[in-house]
């Protein structure tokens, strides 16, 4: 998948069985955008197996083996770049040592100490959202004739009415970055204005681009001697 593609990354119980989990947890990271969320159920250790069990094939099979415990999968996280880590048990498998002791081969006794070693969990992080600063990453100017099918298209998207673009781009800002990241649009009555649209295309959102365009919008209507400044709410 292309970088920065995805808005979350969702497993259930599956990244146990996977051989390289680093390698997967990079790949989420990756493919998420800036501000994106990883949400998985998986299955980890609250103290490691013996390494009869963590060798058998069975046992990997079954969403044992190949676990790892909560500091293991917290490290991992951290180095795939995540953030917000958060891990919440949702069940404790009190019976697991019967399990134990026919892989291992060991006596029902000893292995009782493993009983609650193994639990089911949720495991949510959040890949760091990497504002954006305008004027270096990208630049707030006017709108123009040529960027009415990018800002149809963004009001479509944030499923806003499009309050006649051609007519009015005049009182439209965009942000740009190659393409149209973004706008905002004003309309005045008198001396007050309104905050006729904002919208952000959704990979660039949670990046600081729609406050930017509101702080341009502000000053733009300050220096026009607004009396008030308010939000539109279509109905």
């Amino acid at each position: 998948m292309p970088d920065e593609e995805v808005d979350v990354v969702v497993s259930n119980c599956v990244i146990n069985l996977t051989a390289d989990k680093g390698r997967v947890l990079r790949e989420a990271y990756r493919v998420l955008r800036p501000g994106g969320r990883l949400a998985v159920a998986d299955i980890i250790l609250r103290k490691p197996l013996p390494p009869a069990v963590q060798r058998d094939l069975m046992s990997w099979a079954g969403c044992v083996a190949g676990a790892l415990t909560e500091e293991e999968y917290r490290d991992k996280l951290a180095e795939a770049g995540f953030a917000a880590v958060e891990v919440q048990m949702t069940r404790v498998y009190d019976r697991i040592g019967a399990v134990i002791s026919l892989v291992a081969g060991i006596g029902a006794a000893e292995a009782a100490e493993w009983n609650g070693a193994v639990a089911s969990a949720f495991i949510r992080a959040k890949k760091p959202a990497c504002p954006l600063r305008a004027d270096r990453d990208y630049r707030i100017r006017p709108a123009g004739e040529g960027d009415r099918a990018a800002m149809a298209a963004l009001l479509h998207a944030a499923a806003l009415p499009d309050p006649e673009v051609a007519k009015n781009i005049g009182r439209f800002w965009v942000a740009e970055r190659g393409q149209v990241l973004g706008l905002v649009g004003l309309e005045r009555s008198e001396e007050d204005f309104l905050f006729r649209a904002l919208a952000v295309d959704w990979k660039w959102r949670k990046r600081g681009v729609g406050g930017a365009l509101v702080e341009r919008a502000l000053r733009e209507a300050d220096e026009a001697g607004a009396r008030a400044v308010y939000v539109y709410h279509p109905r």
